[in-house]
């Protein structure tokens, strides 16, 4: 595959601290996104959590 050799080709040639600083805003976006959505898997995750509690109440009876 041309397209990827190519890629690594680039990636070897890219200088360190570009890569670093690319890799930091990458982090930083991802952070913030993450930020944002917390609090919406926090409802998801308790939602599991009673249907998972409730499923046991029934089997227990």
């Amino acid at each position: 595959h041309r397209c990827a050799m190519g890629g690594e080709q680039h990636q070897q040639e890219e200088p360190r601290e570009a890569k670093a600083a690319r890799d930091k805003e990458i982090e930083r976006l991802v952070e913030s996104r993450v930020q944002e959505h917390v609090h919406r898997y926090d409802a998801v995750l308790k939602r599991v959590e009673v249907m998972a509690e409730q499923q046991r109440q029934m089997h227990r009876k």
